[in-house]
């Protein structure tokens, strides 16, 4: 069979903030020369990451990222810091192609355009956009299934995969494990599993404005407790 390498890494929280994982995906990224896909069950996006994929898709690099939305999120406490970094990435590096989950409903075109009309029209007048209400209100609409897998895959051969998310507890609360794996046919199942999801599950967020619209305020689950998503 094809040549297969793994390097196991391990990243260890402290109070720097430091990230071995992250610095080995921000140096894939930089090398690339043809395509990035990035999968993350939970995330928030550095802007270390947006300037990074930003220069990417300047060398022609076509770099696409799928997240959950509130829809198929089963941890919604970063939702909102999750959509304002994609915002930022969105501003820096504006050829990004961003993919979130989303309801049936929402896929449609006609309702595709109007999240995002929604979006804008609140971003012009400085207002908090109509945000998403709890998948339970929405009858007759399934929800999407949560992603929880995290990788990378740069160029078609080089992969990082494991429990690591792009994200501050990673840095500063959490022990991660990655596996950073040079394979052409490891790369392949996990780009075939990554245009599935897209394709079955998420739309693509087309502008910064429109990432108002899946910020979260509020859930049935916690208005009695208070607005924690404020």
């Amino acid at each position: 069979g094809k040549a297969c390498r793994v390097a196991l890494v391990r990243s260890e929280p402290c109070s720097a903030g430091s990230d071995a994982i992250f610095r080995h995906v921000l140096g894939a990224i930089a090398s690339s020369r043809e395509s990035i896909i990035m999968c993350m069950g939970h995330s928030n996006k550095p802007m270390s990451l947006a300037r990074a994929l930003g220069e990417a898709v300047k060398r022609g690099v076509r770099v696409q990222i799928l997240v959950n939305s509130i829809f198929s999120c089963d941890l919604r406490v970063n939702q909102r810091d999750l959509f304002r970094s994609i915002q930022n990435l969105l501003t820096v590096a504006p050829g990004v192609e961003v993919y979130t989950t989303a309801l049936r409903s929402h896929r449609t075109k006609a309702n595709r355009s109007s999240l995002a009309l929604s979006a804008s029209a609140a971003e012009e007048k400085k207002e908090d956009p109509p945000s998403p209400s709890d998948p339970k209100d929405e009858e007759g609409s399934d929800a999407p299934p949560f992603l929880h897998s995290k990788y990378t895959v740069v160029d078609h051969k080089w992969t990082a995969v494991g429990s690591w998310n792009v994200w501050t507890r990673s840095a500063f609360y959490e022990i991660e494990h990655e596996l950073l794996i040079e394979s052409e046919a490891v790369a392949a199942r996990l780009e075939e599993k990554f245009e599935k999801e897209k394709e079955a599950t998420s739309i693509l967020l087309t502008t910064p404005e429109e990432c108002a619209y899946w910020c979260p305020t509020g859930c049935q689950l916690c208005k009695p407790f208070g607005p924690f998503y404020v």
